[in-house]
């Protein structure tokens, strides 16, 4: 089958479609990425005469309003060159719907192609999306059924979990790094923090202050996103002075995705949290699940409903309270007795194995999109 897959941004910023990309390769579609800009070495690997890359500009997406005014007459004349040349066109997989009209663009006589929606986040300002599209794909089934009722769609949307398609399960030989190399040699047990540095959203003074609670053999190391702002360091440093953490905090130097990989294998526990603020963050989703098991570590994660499901079939997710230091405390200690270690260790496994076969959940979907 034939997927045309339209975005107006840096094609590294939607890990998902990255994701789906390397898997309707790996199933023998056809794949046409119409994009803004593609981040050099963010589809290494992926060398497929299945594969066409249409990219508008060498550089990223610009920052001036002048800049991004003519980007975006750029992009859209594109586009409609594009889908002129089209001679049909099965389906438009849209991970970020940045253009208006795709379902006209998708009508056209030379085109008829079913439009496929995937929904990365539960957006009800976005549900007309959603009405347009001739199947929905969200990446967590509380989600799904959500948005399903609210949208009032005629068809459930389908589930494409946010597992990778190629974990690398575990690295020959470590990735030298001085803070780890250090904390190794001293026998504290890692545990680490990677993503986006969102002081509340991510409840990082709760974190901050568990820590706090914790064995001192005991470490939080935090490798952000992207590099940390003067403001958002400052109030970091502060937090940390005030829990008396200073040689219990470490920085990680970032590491753009899949290089991030190596640092995550070299963690004793992984955490993720997030604030309940948002349907978003209640039915969660998070890909550091799936990072973190697939090297076998255990994950600390918020006690949602999808989480606490997953908490209670393997001893590799333990979920807590995000917003209680004190629970978030209880779960990383039960993680320090090396004999409840090793059973959450052989539960990460059992969960990664069982449960992130993401060609599986692809085909499933594929096989339930409407006919072209």
């Amino acid at each position: 089958m034939r997927f045309f897959l339209p975005l107006r941004r840096d094609i590294k910023t939607v890990p998902p479609l990255i994701s789906l990309i390397r898997g309707l390769i790996a199933e023998g579609h056809e794949v046409h990425l119409f994009t803004y800009y593609n981040s050099p070495g963010t589809l290494a690997g992926v060398a497929s005469d299945k594969l066409k890359i249409t990219t508008i500009s060498d550089h990223p997406y610009p920052a001036s309003l002048a800049g991004r005014i003519i980007a975006l007459i750029r992009s859209y004349l594109r586009l409609w060159k594009e889908v002129g040349k089209m001679d049909g066109c099965d389906y438009f997989w849209i991970s970020s719907w940045d253009y208006r009209g795709l379902e006209k663009l998708a009508a056209r006589p030379n085109v008829q192609a079913k439009i496929v929606y995937q929904s990365h986040e539960y957006e009800p300002h976005r549900f007309k999306y959603c009405r347009l599209a001739h199947a929905v794909v969200v990446p967590e089934e509380n989600r799904g059924w959500l948005t399903f009722v609210n949208a009032g769609l005629a068809a459930r949307p389908l589930l494409l979990p946010n597992c990778p398609i190629d974990h690398p399960r575990e690295f020959p030989e470590k990735e030298a790094d001085p803070v780890l190399d250090a904390l190794e040699a001293e026998g504290k047990r890692i545990v680490l923090y990677q993503g986006y540095l969102a002081l509340k959203e991510r409840c990082i003074p709760e974190l901050l202050e568990a820590i706090s609670f914790c064995d001192e053999r005991m470490v939080l190391c935090i490798m952000p996103a992207s590099r940390l702002t003067e403001t958002l360091r400052q109030s970091m440093d502060e937090l940390i002075s005030r829990f008396r953490l200073q040689n219990r905090v470490f920085f990680i130097e970032t590491r753009v995705a899949p290089a991030h990989m190596r640092v995550i294998a070299r963690a004793h526990i992984g955490i993720g949290l997030y604030r309940p603020t948002s349907i978003n963050q209640v039915y969660c989703a998070p890909n550091r699940l799936y990072e973190f098991t697939g090297f076998g570590t255990p994950v600390v994660l918020p006690d949602a409903p999808g989480m606490n499901q997953i908490a209670g079939r393997y001893a590799g997710v333990l979920t807590c309270n995000p917003e209680n230091p004190a629970a978030i405390s209880a779960a990383l200690m039960s993680l320090m007795e090396n004999e409840h270690y090793q059973k959450a260790r052989v539960g990460a496994v059992a969960f990664f194995q069982h449960e992130a076969d993401y060609q599986a959940s692809l085909r499933e979907v594929i096989s339930k999109l409407p006919a072209p």
